[in-house]
């Protein structure tokens, strides 16, 4: 994953275009979350002591890319919330 980093932004400096590279956590919205998987009966229970992951909304990662985009920035971004919490 860095080396494809590598290679995006190296691109944009080669054509002087600001590169945005979104580091995402796990992603849910519509159609994407566990009450969805449950009614799908795809829901998986992990458990495991002290793992805990981050999440992002859908609409917060249209909402970071709109504010890149009006800025014209680059660079490298962790786009997540801030309340780890366990998978289950």
């Amino acid at each position: 994953r860095v080396g494809a980093e590598e290679r995006w932004l190296a691109m944009g400096r080669d054509i002087g275009r600001p590169v945005a590279l979104l580091r995402l956590s796990g992603i849910y919205g519509p159609g994407r979350n566990a009450f969805v998987n449950l009614e799908n009966g795809t829901a998986k229970r992990l458990v495991k002591a002290g793992q805990v992951f981050n999440r992002i909304h859908i609409a917060d990662i249209a909402g970071a890319l709109m504010h890149l985009a009006a800025r014209d920035l680059g660079g490298i971004y962790n786009v997540t919330d801030d309340e780890p919490a366990p998978p289950q």
